[in-house]
């Protein structure tokens, strides 16, 4: 079985947020597991990681439940259920907000290069836009 240190590290990662080194532990102890001749578990563990990277990144955030009423009346939280190939748009248009959207889901990335990701985008137009 896992080590208490591989243990250890992974439920530090999932309490810190930090889903890179989750995701490399986890594969860490697949490796491990599969040394030690458990190959039925090192490919479950291998199987869910990549289940795991095919979701996109999010952070999960929690609120007192004072500061969450005083929350309910600032933002609307949803997920829109439309996709950018439905956008009726320009391609120059769609390809630009793809390129922002990767920006952001790879902002580690450029980060870890000494670059600063975007974090603003202006849309102008007719009402709804």
């Amino acid at each position: 079985m896992a080590t208490a240190m591989q243990v250890t590290a992974l439920i530090r990662a999932f309490h810190e947020n930090d889903r890179d080194r989750f995701i490399t532990t986890a594969l860490q102890l697949a490796a491990h597991e599969a040394r030690n001749g458990h190959g039925a578990v090192a490919h479950e563990i291998q199987r869910l990681v990549t289940n795991l990277q095919d979701q996109p990144k999010a952070k999960l955030h929690s609120f007192t439940t004072p500061e969450k009423s005083l929350l309910d009346d600032l933002a609307i939280i949803f997920k829109p259920e439309e996709r950018i190939g439905e956008l009726v748009a320009t391609a120059h248009l769609k390809e630009q907000l793809k390129r922002f959207l990767l920006e952001y889901r790879e902002r580690a990335k450029i980060v870890a290069h000494g670059l600063s990701p975007r974090r603003k985008a202006l849309f102008a137009g007719v009402p709804g836009t």
